[in-house]
C-alpha cells in the first residue's frame, strides 16, 4: 500500500472520508489479514476466492484458475511476507482495479544522493509496508493465469513451503 502518498494526501486534506481509517488498517497489518481484505474485494467480481499456503510450485494453482474464470487464488508465502494475487487470464483487469484501491506500488530503491527523484515518488520503504514485486501482472500457467505478487518489507524474509496441490 502506498502508504507515503495517502499520507501527504491526508495532510493535505485531499482525501475521501474514509481513506484515514484505510490508512491506520492498512500500516504494519499482517499480510494474512490484508488477504482477507482482498478476499472480499475480490468476492465484489464474483470470483470464487481461495486463501492458501504456498508450499512449491504454482502449476497446479495455475492449472486450476486457468481452467475456471470465475477462481481466484490469494497464495501465501515466505513466512507469510508474500502475498500471491492469482486470476484468469480473462479477469487480469480485477488486478488493475486490486492495484488502484489498494494503492500498491512497486517498492524502489533509495538513489545514492540520498533523495528520492520523480520516478520514485510515492513508492514504500518502511518495514511492514506492502509493494508488488513487478508493474504489470506476471503470466503464468502457459498464459493461462496472471498474477501480483504482493510482499511485505521486512529485514528477515522467513522461508517458504514444501508442495503444491490443488485448492479448488
Amino acid at each position: 500500500m502506498n502508504l507515503g502518498k495517502k499520507y501527504k494526501q491526508l495532510f493535505e486534506g485531499k482525501v475521501r472520508s474514509n481513506d484515514s481509517s484505510l490508512i491506520n488498517e492498512a500500516l504494519n497489518k499482517p499480510l494474512k489479514d490484508f488477504a482477507e481484505d482482498l478476499k472480499k474485494f475480490l468476492i465484489t467480481f464474483d470470483l470464487q476466492v481461495k486463501i492458501f499456503p504456498i508450499k512449491g510450485p504454482l502449476a497446479n494453482i495455475y492449472k486450476a484458475i486457468g481452467d475456471n474464470e470465475n477462481y481466484a487464488g490469494l497464495g501465501l508465502g515466505k513466512g507469510e511476507l508474500e502475498l500471491h494475487v492469482i486470476v484468469n487470464k480473462s479477469r487480469v483487469k480485477v488486478l488493475e482495479k486490486m492495484k488502484q484501491k489498494f494503492s500498491l506500488d512497486v517498492l524502489r530503491s533509495q538513489k545514492a544522493t540520498g533523495g528520492w527523484d520523480d520516478d520514485d515518488r510515492g513508492t514504500t520503504s518502511n518495514k511492514g509496508d506492502l509493494y508488488l514485486s513487478s508493474d504489470k501482472p506476471e503470466s503464468g500457467g502457459g498464459g493461462q493465469v496472471f498474477s501480483y505478487r504482493i510482499q511485505k518489507t521486512a529485514e528477515d524474509t522467513g522461508s517458504g513451503g514444501s508442495s503444491g496441490g490443488s485448492i479448488f
